[in-house]
């Protein structure tokens, strides 16, 4: 009878530990210090120039407060008080190098599956940051990144406030962190939810293909199957940018008009898919539309035609 008054205490135990622990991830959204804390190598690689007029701009951004926004799978995102910048910060949690597998004795089969793990680990990390660099150093614009600091060294001096999900401060030397600072965008749900007629629709829509075609004619492609959820919109409403910069490579692919077709439509096909589920009274309007309704003129301007 002890036997199970002991297995039952224990069970309880454990179930309320993790109970307790799922309840403060949630309510934290799972953020942490350490989970945006580097234990990465140096990257001077990634490095990007900070001349004296970007770094009094960069200064007076960071010196506001900044409040969590939200994570993805790459950043935990937080806002400046003034609601114009996001400050994203990166999560380690896959990022980090398997040191301790080196440092293991392993037999050669298992060695050589190790060493596989490692070298995927340090394949992720280089396709986020070298994805980072291009589309600062080739699509500001596009993305409205305005300072990537990957190479964690003194680069601002500043000590930047940060307020997470459930209300703790944090005074941290920003220069120890990688991060990107980039201008703040509205959601497309955002946008959507504001639409009042087929026009105005057709205008989101045309924005967000004008961005695709202008990132592809850089010859840049995105390798992230995700759209909706990687794109905005300017505060001014203006044009469509990317808020997802963790997954793009150059491309030739792209270039080319059956390769900026096929990326046109796989874009479309989410936000079909999307619009389906989130906005169903414009899911006809939406699904009307396909990369043929799209053509480009001289450079890399767009010209739209609506659906018959």
């Amino acid at each position: 009878m002890r036997i199970f008054r002991n297995l039952f205490l224990f069970s309880l135990t454990l179930s309320l530990i993790w109970g307790v622990t799922y309840s403060y991830i949630q309510v934290t959204d799972g953020f942490s210090l350490r989970q945006m804390t580097s234990s990465l190598p140096p990257c001077p690689q990634y490095e990007v120039a900070l001349n004296g007029e970007k770094l009094a701009s960069l200064e007076e951004i960071l010196a506001q407060p900044f409040s969590y926004l939200g994570k993805g799978c790459q950043f935990y995102a937080f806002e400046s008080k003034d609601g114009k910048y996001v400050i994203k910060f990166l999560k380690h949690k896959h990022l980090r190098p398997y040191t301790w597998l080196e440092r293991l004795p392993l037999p050669a089969n298992l060695r050589a599956r190790s060493q596989a793990k490692i070298e995927r680990r340090q394949e992720r990390v280089e396709k986020l940051f070298s994805s980072c660099k291009l589309a600062y150093e080739e699509m500001q614009e596009e993305t409205g990144l305005v300072y990537i600091h990957l190479h964690r060294t003194p680069a601002t001096g500043k000590r930047v406030t940060l307020t997470d999900r459930i209300g703790r401060l944090y005074q941290i030397d920003i220069d120890h962190y990688e991060f990107v600072v980039q201008k703040r965008a509205l959601s497309v749900e955002e946008v959507f939810e504001k639409i009042q007629s087929q026009e105005e629709l057709a205008s989101r829509v045309e924005q967000l293909m004008d961005v695709i075609k202008r990132r592809a004619a850089k010859g840049i492609a995105d390798r992230d199957r995700s759209f909706v959820q990687n794109v905005g919109f300017t505060l001014d409403g203006s044009q469509a940018v990317f808020v997802d910069t963790g997954q793009f490579f150059h491309s030739d692919e792209v270039l080319r008009a059956e390769g900026l077709a096929k990326d046109l439509e796989k874009r479309l096909h989410n936000l079909r898919h999307w619009t389906e589920r989130h906005f169903p009274k414009f899911r006809k309007e939406v699904e009307s539309y396909s990369s043929s309704s799209f053509s480009a003129n001289e450079g890399s301007e767009i010209s739209f035609s609506s659906p018959s």
